[in-house]
């Protein structure tokens, strides 16, 4: 029992020592940079961490210390760019659904029957999810637990994409 209280507390030592780490590259990354440049990197840092710990603890797990940790950035960062958690995973749900639907719109749009459309539309879905798992998980199963507000998200991230305009 004291080993694995021990090896609890050097894990969570370690994770913080590494937390200060990545927190001082961005500040030395960071100098000279415009204030909305650096507030970006960090942004998207923090959706990328949203949607890695999403996939691996599940959406309903997460919580902003996972983020803050995994990102790299300090609880005040993540709540100057987010509310709380649900409108963070809702922004990196968001971004994946666009990562998602721009390479299955150019598919579909290059093809002139319908049929041929929604076969290569779903051919392309198929491959992008295969080839990125993560974002197939954070997508399909973890949107599911992550709220109400993402939950009714799906009808407004098509006109997001484009789709409702066809």
């Amino acid at each position: 029992m004291a080993l694995r209280e021990g090896n609890a507390g050097a894990r969570k030592e370690a994770r913080a020592r590494e937390g200060v780490r990545a927190r001082e590259g961005v500040r030395a990354a960071g100098e000279g940079l415009p204030r909305e440049h650096v507030s970006e990197i960090q942004r998207m840092r923090i959706l990328a961490a949203m949607a890695e710990v999403a996939s691996e603890r599940g959406a309903g797990s997460v919580t902003v210390a996972h983020v803050v940790a995994r990102a790299g950035v300090s609880r005040r960062t993540f709540y100057d760019l987010f509310a709380d958690r649900e409108e963070c995973f809702l922004a990196a749900f968001e971004q994946a659904i666009g990562r998602v639907g721009a390479p299955i719109i150019e598919a579909y749009e290059h093809e002139s029957a319908w049929r041929e459309q929604i076969r290569t539309g779903l051919w392309t879905l198929l491959v992008f999810l295969d080839e990125e798992p993560a974002t197939a998980r954070l997508c399909v199963v973890e949107s599911l637990a992550a709220g109400p507000r993402v939950l009714e998200r799906p009808r407004g991230c098509a006109a997001g994409t484009g789709a409702r305009d066809r």
